[in-house]
């Protein structure tokens, strides 16, 4: 965090890949990655889900903040992978898998799905904006190609970035 009038930064936390505030904007919710796997700490410190091998990318609060949305991806270097929740008790369950591409996601302005975008059958970079309910039911909101989803407001308006990626340099 910084000042708005200024000033040195101040560290939270270290070895976050992403955070979002919890709907009251007084917590965080991190999605870290270390040698001991990938874990999603809300409050930070406090482990909510881990795994061993992967990483969970584009955590998000639902609007009520009782459960967290999240992209599982199952390897390091790969986008693919499925979307799952959890509680803030910690239950975790898969609501749409198999994707070879998942680039963002966000809760619908009603609360009621997660909107993500991921590959068609024909396309390795996320060309299809979809929306899965809690129990599992999907539909396709949108078809573009190469995109990014960023966030949805409460209004509905939707955050999408169109991806151009010629090449990609990658160490770890």
């Amino acid at each position: 965090t910084v000042s708005l009038s200024g000033g040195s930064p101040r560290d939270l936390a270290g070895h976050v890949a992403y955070a979002d505030w919890s709907p009251d904007g007084k917590q965080l919710l991190l999605s870290k990655y270390s040698a001991e796997g990938a874990t999603l700490e809300f409050p930070p410190g406090h482990v909510l889900y881990r795994q061993k091998a992967g990483w969970f990318g584009h955590p998000k609060f639902s609007p009520d903040g009782s459960m967290i949305a999240f992209e599982n991806h199952s390897s390091i270097g790969d986008d693919g992978g499925e979307i799952d929740v959890v509680d803030v008790n910690g239950k975790q369950r898969t609501l749409s898998k198999g994707w070879l591409s998942i680039e963002g996601l966000a809760w619908g302005a009603n609360g009621k799905e997660v909107w993500f975008a991921s590959n068609s059958a024909r396309a390795g970079w996320a060309d299809t904006v979809r929306a899965v309910t809690l129990s599992g039911k999907e539909r396709i909101v949108l078809t573009l190609p190469s995109m990014r989803l960023h966030d949805i407001a409460s209004d509905g308006l939707i955050l999408l970035s169109r991806e151009s990626w010629r090449y990609q340099l990658m160490a770890y």
